[in-house]
């Protein structure tokens, strides 16, 4: 099975390419993804083209910590809106459970649980669930070191790990900065891809960073020419597009991953002669129509991915819409 994981999984690629001297356009190249691909955070590529890259740059550019230092770009902003809704959730590890949910929605095929190592110790361990054991050594250090700089994202300064774990062997040229970048213990040759802090973060509340929704805007429509107006209307589509599948799309997420009060979204909504309903089903036509004109759709899991409860409402609702069930419109 192919999966496919969000092109901000490459944010910085290319400064860190031409940093080394190398040509980030023909590394992209070699392995098939277009550079323009890179623009836009929420295009979906190969995952295994992702990894052929990893290893290529870390290859050309000589630098065996390619992975981790890929890292030091990314972070909380690499997650996108599900990033700015874990930011929203009451306590740390009310956001580390939406981000435990919702990670397919970032990377498709890798498995990240959060639990309790003992009474004073918790972590974040991932699973690699598409790729066989120690196919490719960046993406553990690219993975961990989001993770880790994610959690320093959510709960500021005062945060530190006590322990790193890598299941790859270490490689003994490399320890010093995989120490100096982490500033704990580091464990190779582990069981298990983990980070593991002391348990008294989880209680507080996450950091709310005030730039990561403009920064957010500024990725999504840096290619759009258009005005700051149509931005919002056009990121709160967005927004409804990205938590449909989760079965939380309402008003109040939205708002919330937008850093709005629900309130001021409804006077924008109301100024723009628009509803929050009537974005909704935009959103929701737009996609079916997507998924049906790709032929073969499973219209049940379309259902529920677009936040119906069952296929028959979705039914329904796309005879409302169209004049004839999704079926028949398939078979026109």
């Amino acid at each position: 099975m192919a999966y496919f994981i969000r092109a901000a999984s490459l944010a910085g690629f290319e400064d860190l390419v031409r940093h080394c001297g190398e040509n980030p356009m023909k590394l992209l190249q070699e392995v098939g993804i277009l550079a323009c691909q890179l623009r836009n955070p929420d295009e979906l590529i190969s995952y295994q083209k992702l990894l052929d890259v990893l290893e290529l740059g870390a290859k050309r550019c000589n630098l065996s910590t390619f992975g981790l230092r890929l890292s030091s770009s990314q972070g909380m902003k690499c997650m996108g809106l599900v990033g700015a809704y874990m930011c929203q959730q009451k306590t740390v590890e009310e956001a580390l459970r939406i981000g435990q949910k919702y990670i397919y929605m970032h990377a498709q095929g890798m498995d990240l649980s959060f639990n309790i190592v003992d009474d004073i110790y918790c972590q974040v361990e991932y699973q690699q669930l598409s790729i066989p054991e120690f196919t490719s050594s960046q993406k553990p250090q690219l993975t961990l070191g989001v993770i880790f700089k994610t959690l320093n994202d959510l709960c500021g300064l005062k945060w530190r790990a006590k322990k790193v774990l890598f299941k790859q062997p270490p490689n003994k040229d490399d320890i010093d900065f995989y120490q100096q970048f982490f500033a704990c213990d580091i464990e190779f040759n582990a069981s298990i891809n983990a980070i593991q802090f002391h348990s008294d973060f989880l209680k507080q509340k996450p950091i709310v960073h005030q730039g990561l929704t403009d920064e957010i805007i500024h990725q999504q429509f840096e290619q759009k020419k258009v005005s700051p107006e149509q931005n919002i209307i056009a990121l709160i589509e967005h927004t409804i597009s990205i938590l449909l599948a989760t079965g939380e799309c309402n008003k109040e997420n939205i708002a919330l991953c937008l850093g709005l009060h629900p309130k001021k979204m409804q006077r924008i909504l109301q100024t723009h002669n628009t509803s929050y309903q009537v974005l909704l089903d935009k959103v929701r036509k737009k996609e079916s129509l997507r998924v049906l004109a790709l032929g073969n759709a499973d219209l049940t899991n379309l259902a529920l991915n677009l936040g119906y409860a069952d296929f028959s409402a979705f039914s329904r609702r796309f005879k409302r819409w169209f004049g004839v069930p999704p079926s028949k419109w398939t078979a026109q």
